[in-house]
């Protein structure tokens, strides 16, 4: 992969032995190790082991060399808020340096030469508590509903607990992590560009952008006058390197390069950011979309179509290439890219301006997120199971507000049965409220490659009279040249 902007993947993880593996091993081949943050909120399996253990927030930026063959940063959010608060009330670090040592070598890492002390704890820092933009960084400055500083959660799936830490964790890393953007996303989130925008091999607009193999060399002079701005220079490397090593160019990282090399500034009036270039703004045909803290993605989900035979996921294989149907969700257009600290709404679909409001969504051109929560109907039945039992057990945050993961509070799934070849109809009714309230099921009479007919629902996702309902759209088959180009 060239050579690209900085730029981090973050996510937040609890029990994702099915997901995770799926999550690393697609983001991987967009970002380096030391680019990848999973932010462990109680994580009792194994999922997360391999991970680079840090208990605390960075207060210098990780370096590659530090992972020392870890595949990503794991920073546990129980011991770093427990630093933070130590911080805030002027006590120093939460761990003495031979505790600190301890859970270093128990951990099998050690010591990391340039932090000072070791990955677990850094040096006090003059000025740590500051941002680029001057701001705390420190959990105190960010405050729940009630006016309250945030705190460690340990209540199951706390949504809005969720979005805060999304909040400072982007502080954190835009500031002393010194990354200039960040990607969020939830595990069972994919960002990745489309084959068919502007972005694509396909619109004949750049061969650089595929987002999967290698692209020749030869093909990339000729893209270069097409995508106007300020990092001519870095597409000619770029050329280069792939022409001269055959490695393997993200169209991910050409977009966000892109995003981060506009030169911004806060317009104080409407909370847009402005470019401070206008010659090399107007350069840019969406220079509008582009100007802007955050850029949303168009949300598709994936859809197991069992009605059509298809069978369990096997996840060490690629997904698309084992699934026909998708359909579009507008929940799921979420701001993912950011470039500056922002404040999410409850579950990330939205960023919510000064006046406390959601600001518009600002799409990006060919940028997608494919959501998998329903790829594999197995895997979601037995998370509902689970999430619908600990509610039931009073494990879900009793202070967030009632319609927050609803479908996991009200929908009764019925039994956790995998399913097994041809046995679609027998799991319509043995678990018929989960169809009917949450899954949906697609109208039988469309068979791919027989019918004429367009697949349509016969139940609609979230059930036919709810607002989720409403923002979603009828099926529609997976193109092949996304089964080509987006590898999972």
């Amino acid at each position: 992969m060239g050579p690209h902007r900085s730029c981090a993947v973050v996510t937040m993880a609890r029990d994702e032995k099915v997901l995770f593996p799926l999550f690393l091993r697609y983001y991987a081949r967009h970002f380096a190790s030391h680019e990848i943050f999973v932010l462990d909120h109680l994580t009792g399996d194994s999922s997360l082991d391999a991970g680079y253990l840090l208990a605390e927030f960075p207060r210098l930026p990780v370096p590659a060399e530090a992972l020392d063959g870890r595949p990503f940063v794991r920073i546990d959010l129980r011991a770093a808020f427990s630093v933070e608060e130590n911080q805030g009330q002027g006590q120093g670090q939460s761990l003495a340096q031979g505790e600190c040592q301890g859970l270093c070598e128990e951990q099998g890492q050690g010591l990391v030469p340039g932090h000072g002390q070791c990955n677990l704890h850094g040096q006090e820092m003059q000025g740590q508590d500051k941002g680029r933009d001057g701001q705390c960084e420190r959990p105190a400055c960010i405050r729940d509903a009630n006016g309250s500083p945030i705190k460690f959660n340990g209540h199951f799936m706390p949504v809005l607990w969720r979005s805060l830490v999304a909040q400072l964790a982007v502080k954190k890393l835009l500031g002393a992590g010194g990354f200039e953007a960040i990607l969020w996303v939830d595990v069972d989130e994919i960002v990745c560009i489309d084959p068919g925008g502007r972005w694509s091999r396909r619109s004949g607009t750049s061969a650089i952008c595929q987002v999967s193999g290698s692209v020749p060399g030869s093909l990339l002079p000729g893209v270069r006058g097409q995508l106007p701005g300020p990092d001519q220079g870095a597409l000619s490397r770029l050329s280069r390197v792939t022409e001269e090593s055959g490695a393997e160019v993200s169209a991910l990282r050409i977009l966000i390069d892109k995003f981060v090399a506009l030169p911004l500034t806060v317009d104080g009036v409407n909370g847009r950011l402005e470019v401070k270039n206008q010659q090399e703004g107007a350069a840019m045909a969406t220079s509008a979309p582009l100007a802007f803290p955050a850029l949303s993605c168009r949300g598709y989900e994936i859809h197991h179509a069992m009605e059509l035979g298809e069978v369990a996921l096997d996840f060490a294989k690629p997904v698309l290439e084992q699934r026909k149907v998708m359909f579009r969700n507008v929940m799921y257009d979420k701001p993912s890219l950011v470039r500056s600290a922002v404040t999410w709404t409850a579950g990330f679909h939205a960023i919510n301006g000064k006046n406390g409001r959601a600001l518009p969504p600002q799409e990006a051109p060919g940028l997608l997120l494919l959501h998998l929560h329903r790829a594999d109907y197995g895997t979601a039945l037995a998370r509902h199971v689970e999430y619908y039992k600990k509610n039931r057990e009073g494990q879900f945050d009793p202070n967030q507000n009632m319609d927050f993961s609803f479908h996991y509070r009200t929908v009764d799934p019925g039994p956790p049965q995998a399913l097994k070849d041809g046995d679609a109809y027998k799991a319509f009714e043995r678990n018929k409220s989960f169809f009917e309230g949450f899954w949906g099921r697609l109208d039988s009479a469309f068979s791919p490659g027989i019918s004429d007919r367009a697949p349509s629902w016969a139940v609609w996702p979230w059930g036919h009279s709810t607002v989720c309902a409403s923002q979603c759209s009828q099926p529609q088959l997976i193109d092949q040249a996304w089964r080509n180009e987006i590898i999972i």
